[in-house]
């Protein structure tokens, strides 16, 4: 059986300053040429970063998202977060332990004991 584990990034595993947040509204904005409405993910039905892309999405469009746009903004987003952390390292720094508990993770690959 596999065990998928989610974490939100900032805060959880990072410490990055919102600079994930603003490259996902940045990223939404060229893509989609529509004002990205704010990074205050409580105002979202749903917090994740496929959700509050569905939602934009319908909300600018009146359509569902697809796989394929889903699948392409998260590369163009994975790409950003990657040249912000190459550009700028010392805004993206760990949060204590959690390099630790993805050892744990690893070595373990169940969350029985979680």
């Amino acid at each position: 059986m596999k065990t998928l584990i989610l974490f939100d990034v900032d805060g959880t595993l990072i410490y990055s300053e919102r600079r994930d947040s603003r490259c996902f509204a940045q990223t939404y904005t060229d893509l989609y040429h529509r004002p990205f409405p704010t990074i205050d993910w409580s105002k979202y039905p749903h917090v994740s970063d496929t959700t509050i892309f569905a939602h934009l999405i319908q909300q600018h469009f009146q359509r569902p998202v697809t796989s394929t746009e889903v699948a392409h903004f998260k590369r163009i987003y994975g790409e950003r977060l990657r040249q912000q952390r190459l550009e700028n390292p010392h805004h993206f720094y760990e949060v204590p332990g959690a390099a630790r508990a993805d050892e744990v993770f690893r070595k373990k690959r169940s969350l029985k004991y979680w």
